[in-house]
């Protein structure tokens, strides 16, 4: 068995001749027919047999089984497919006569239409449409029949095409483009003829707007552009027309032929009669893209071909106001230029900017331009819309003047240059002032031999050297000090009354301030009497303010006109490095005009990064110990407007000690200095304590609040009166409440025993008449001291609840008490009030734990619960009302509970704890006493409503609110304390509070014995291990930050030395680098139409110039 498949194998090798001449046994046939796969068997034989053409095979085979018509092979091609691609006709009749899917996609999506157009089989096309296959499937590709067969220009294709009338010849296909699109793109010649004769449209537009003559024309299809023309002649219209549809662009054919690039298709568009004249939205006519193209041929061919138009053309203008001439000019195409200008292209005509294009030329560095346009007599001092002529333009572009300038009609070079080296343009300026601002060093030292005045000012009053001076041209403000009239432009001042230290200080240009300073420049003050200093200062530059300190330290305190120092303009500009310079360097905090610091400014610009660079200053203590003209004192600002920054400012306050933070003997230092209020002498009735913490507490600054310095200040403040004081008014209270409560017992108990009660019998009883006297004085004394408060704080202290639960007790008390002591009897009002004098005097004391840190925090959860549980009652109070109207309507006649509405509704509250259906609903039931059974569907409602949803929301916003309250418990204690410690403090005598409050306040965290409040054991072990790591941690950064900047400073110190060494080098070996042709500096961009050219073509152009004159 194995020997015959290897033999079977090797026959696979051999060729269709050898295989026969091998015979196979026939036992060996017996024994393996079953076994081995034959030829005919497989799945895709009847694909073969397709191929073949073998129409008797096929027919053989498929008549075996029909399915196998439907059998598809690798590339999912089916037999239509394969007889389609080889052409063989009968296959195809067959196929389909025995139902075939015709329109069966392969993998690429193309159905035997497309195969059959692909391999031009026209017949098997004609046979596909007979039977009615779909014309307007896409492949992959996206191409359907017809665009298929114009693409490949099969004209016999497309005449069976267009037999059948499925097929539109002016239908989009899904690029958007009809039959005579493709044709036209394709430069199917053939097709497009054949289109055009079985209607196809020149006049229809694709999606995109674009003309079948303008898709030709764009693609460079000159022979489909011919039958175009030819047909719209044969038909006999008139061609101008066709040749002046317009895209969406409004470009005609002519415009999209010289955008192509074809000669051949410029050609026949000319030679069709298109205007050379015509203007698209852009106002360019052919010619003038031609011109920017640079194809001479083609601008020969037109003028050739149409020189009227063409010389009418030449004279048109494009958007930007510019000729042929000037968009030649543009790209530098000096063939294009000679051209034009021998057919009398206008050489004086300006642009939008009124660049004639020499001007153009000069501004752009094209020479080779220029040098044509000079030859030909353009006039060397036209000027543009600022007045700037070709020697402005030419050293801003980059070019040498002296070769734009070379017309002999107009003279020697060097007498046209020095005409125009001293012109100013419309801002003033001179070409000295250009080569300064550019740093062109090669044009510079021309225009000084030349003997350009460096004295001369623009409009601003600023001289070349200030130009030099701002834009960091070293080389060149060296070169402008060396020169004759040097020394007279070292101190000269510009409209601003800013010499070159003001302008070099305010732009940071070190090395140029150093000159300066070294070749003995003066110091003076700009008219706003600022300093070089000032400037430097309030743009940041710290190494111009080291420099300046150095030479000139007196400036260090020296104000401007509005009585601003340096410290202050660089606080007002945000720069961080050069405050805390200043600040080192010991600048005086002084007041401008307005009364305001330095750090005013700083707070009012809400400058973080300057304000905490301060904080950690080492001469902080100072500045926040001076008064602020805006917020009183500093911290306030800081509480305010940068509450980060406050934090700091507290984390200095606290000062651990040296010790081991695990040792006993490890303390904390907290100075209370910056949290204390600024002594009021003024005398005035109203006072202002703990206006700090109370700032806090107003905006909401959480993390100041609890910062363990505010935590211990106020530990200390309560440790020093608040506890002496809260307890002596607890006990007081203590006092009036039990003897309030002694007093209603026993008089109530006096009216139930006697059935005659006087004041006789009043007045003789010692111990009422003693509990009332303490009663009535202490509820007078609160309503005082309430009155007082309310004096004191206006309506803010209205608004306090406890206030006006206190206020609201002591009337009621007094209603209560007075009856019995001018012998009136209010019957039962007066119990009434006693009755809520007593609930609300005993509430109250839980109200006054509040202020005892072990109780407190239960008091505060507490009351926040009451309150949640009041929004939800008020909220659906609706339902009660509902319950208890429904309740009284269908038992009220039943029940007692239920015989009026308020009771009702009353029972539907209770209810909710208790339901009390056996005595109210079950006992009714039984007795069948109920006169409405609805309502059995309203207590159902009520048990699911009430007891189950409304109780477990209210203990769900329960836990809700304790676990929120226990998050903010801390918040609201301390928020607690402060307002408590504030109404203490009002009252209080200065004198007193002097003796209470400390400055400075030690913690031994470690000592148990030391800690005199349970909120400082609390805190103060992680505390420990806060400054621990923080000391760490700035230690090592502070470190690291000074390592990398000596790195940094040795680094840029040697690439200086190496760059010097490098350009001495150059020098010596007499090699020309950029270095000697461009200066150093800041780029200068100017929006005014006119771009920088490139800087190294630049540096090309003035580095020939010099070598040719060097030769010379």
């Amino acid at each position: 068995m194995s020997r015959l498949r290897s033999a079977m194998k090797a026959v696979n090798f051999l060729s269709p001749k050898t295989k026969k001449c091998i015979p196979v046994p026939e036992k060996a046939k017996e024994n393996e027919e079953s076994q081995v796969c034959m030829m005919n068997a497989s799945p895709y034989y009847i694909c073969k047999l397709a191929s073949k053409g073998d129409l008797t095979s096929f027919e053989k085979y498929f008549n075996k089984n029909p399915d196998r018509l439907h059998t598809r092979n690798t590339k999912r091609q089916t037999v239509l497919h394969l007889a389609a691609e080889k052409g063989h006709e009968d296959i195809l009749l067959f196929s389909l006569a025995n139902g075939a899917e015709i329109d069966a996609e392969d993998n690429k999506g193309c159905t035997p239409l497309h195969v059959a157009i692909m391999n031009q089989f026209p017949k098997c096309v004609n046979i596909l449409l007979k039977y009615g296959c779909n014309p307007h499937i896409y492949n992959l590709q996206e191409q359907n029949a017809i665009q298929l067969a114009c693409e490949l220009d099969f004209d016999d294709v497309l005449l069976v095409l267009l037999k059948y009338k499925s097929i539109d010849v002016n239908a989009w296909n899904k690029d958007g483009n009809t039959p005579l699109h493709c044709t036209a793109s394709k430069d199917s010649y053939k097709c497009a003829k054949i289109l055009l004769e079985n209607g196809s449209l020149l006049c229809q537009t694709c999606e995109i707007g674009f003309y079948p003559i303008h898709t030709a024309a764009l693609s460079g299809s000159a022979k489909t552009l011919n039958v175009f023309f030819e047909f719209v002649s044969d038909q006999g219209k008139d061609l101008s027309r066709a040749l002046s549809y317009v895209d969406k662009d409004n470009n005609v054919p002519l415009h999209s032929a010289v955008r192509s690039g074809s000669l051949e298709v410029v050609r026949v568009c000319l030679e069709a009669g298109s205007r050379i004249d015509l203007k698209q939205d852009d106002l360019y006519n052919p010619l003038h893209l031609a011109s920017a193209q640079g194809n001479l041929d083609m601008v020969s061919l037109m003028s050739e071909l149409q020189e009227e138009s063409f010389m009418k053309a030449l004279r048109q203008k494009d958007i930007l106001e510019m000729t042929p001439l000037h968009r030649a000019t543009l790209f530098n195409h000096g063939h294009i230029i000679e051209f034009l200008i021998s057919k009398g292209a206008d050489l004086e005509i300006g642009d939008i900017y009124q660049r004639t294009p020499l001007l153009l030329a000069a501004s752009k560095g094209s020479h080779e331009a220029g040098n044509l346009l000079c030859r030909a007599g353009a006039n060397p001092l036209a000027k543009d819309v600022n007045s700037r002529n070709v020697l402005h333009l030419a050293i801003k572009g980059g070019a040498v003047a002296s070769k734009m300038v070379c017309s002999e009609s107009y003279g020697n070079v060097h007498v046209t240059i020095k005409q125009l080296t001293n012109e100013k343009d419309a801002f003033g300026c001179t070409a000295l002032h250009y080569a300064s601002q550019e740093g062109r060093l090669a044009a510079l030292n021309d225009l000084l031999r030349s003997g350009a005045s460096i004295n001369s000012k623009n409009n601003d009053r600023a001289s070349p050297f200030h130009f030099a001076v701002r834009y960091g041209r070293y080389k060149s403000c060296c070169k402008l000090l060396d020169s004759i009239q040097g020394k007279n432009i070292l101190n000269e001042t510009d409209g601003k009354g800013m010499s070159a230290m003001h302008i070099a200080a305010e732009n940071g240009h070190v090395k140029i301030l150093d000159l300066l300073i070294t070749r003995g420049a003066v110091v003076s003050k700009d008219n706003r009497n600022n300093s070089p200093l000032h400037h430097a200062a309030a743009n940041g530059y710290t190494k111009s303010i080291t420099l300046l300190l150095n030479v000139h330290c007196y400036l260090m305190n020296a104000t401007n006109v509005d009585g601003e120092t340096a410290l202050h303009l660089s606080a007002k500009n945000g720069h961080t490095t050069a405050v805390c310079l200043l600040l080192s360097c010991k600048a005086k905090i002084l007041k401008d005009r307005k009364k305001m610091t330095f750090y005013d400014h700083i707070l009012e610009m809400k400058s973080f990064e300057v304000a905490q660079a301060v904080i950690e200053h080492q001469r902080w203590e100072e500045i926040m110990a001076q008064p602020s003209e805006i917020y009183g004192q500093t911290i306030v600002g800081l509480v305010r407007e940068l509450p980060d920054v406050c934090l700091s400012l507290m984390d200095r306050c606290t000062t651990p000690s040296k010790e081991d933070p695990k040792c006993k003997k490890f303390s904390i230092e907290y100075n209370f200095k910056y949290l204390q209020s600024p002594e009021d002498d003024s005398g005035d009735f109203e006072r202002k304590p703990m206006t700090i913490l109370n700032e806090m507490v107003k905006y909401g600054r959480v993390d100041c609040l609890c910062h363990p310095l505010t935590i211990n200040y106020l530990s200390m403040k309560w440790m020093a009166y608040g506890l002496p004081i809260s307890l002596t008014s607890y006990f007081f209270y203590i006092i009036y409440m039990v003897s309030l409560s002694i007093f209603a017992l026993t008089n109530k108990q006096i009216e139930k025993n006697s059935t005659s009660f006087s004041y006789e019998t009043f007045h003789h009883n010692h111990q009422n008449y003693f509990l009332s006297t303490i009663i009535v004085a202490y509820s007078l004394i609160n309503i005082v001291r309430a009155i007082v408060q309310l004096i004191q704080q206006r309506l803010n202290h209205l608004f306090e609840g406890s206030v006006v639960l206190e206020l609201f007790l002591h009337v009621l008390t007094l209603i209560f008490i007075c009856p019995f002591l001018i012998d009136t009897k209010f019957d039962s009002f007066q119990w009434e009030a006693g009755i809520f004098a007593i609930f609300i005097a005993w509430f109250n004391s839980l109200l006054y734990l509040q202020r005892f840190e072990s109780t407190g925090i239960y008091v505060v959860m507490f009351l926040e619960i009451l309150f949640t549980l009041l929004k939800v009652l008020v909220v659906f109070f609706s339902l009660f009302i509902a319950f208890g109207l429904a309740f009284y309507l269908s038992m009220s006649s039943q029940s007692e509970a239920y015989e009026q509405i308020f009771p009702s509704v009353l029972k539907s509250l209770m209810m909710m704890l208790e339901l009390d259906y056996s005595t109210t609903f079950h006992t009714l039931f039984l007795n069948n006493t109920i006169d409405y059974k609805s309502v059995y569907v309203i207590l159902i409602l009520y048990v699911i409503l009430m007891p189950f949803l409304l109780m477990n929301l209210l203990i769900g916003l329960a836990v809700g609110d304790i676990e929120s309250i226990q998050k903010n418990a801390g918040l609201k204690r301390l928020t607690m304390q402060v307002t408590s410690h504030t109404a203490i403090e009002r009252m209080l005598p200065k004198r007193l509070l002097r003796r209470f409050n400390k400055e400075t306040y030690t913690v031994f965290p470690n000592d148990q014995g030391k800690c005199s409040s349970s909120i400082m054991k609390q805190s103060q072990p992680s505390n420990n291990d806060k400054f621990q790591n923080i000391e760490i941690s700035a230690d090592k950064i502070d470190w690291e930050m000074r390592k990398q900047n000596q790195r940094l400073k040795s680094i840029q110190s040697m690439m200086e030395s190496q760059q010097e060494m490098i350009r001495m080098i150059t020098q010596k070996m007499e090699i020309c680098s950029e270095d000697d042709f461009v200066d150093e500096g800041e780029n200068f961009t100017e929006c005014m139409g006119n771009d920088l050219s490139n800087g190294e073509n630049q540096v090309k152009r003035w580095k020939s110039f010099v070598e040719k004159k060097v030769k010379k």
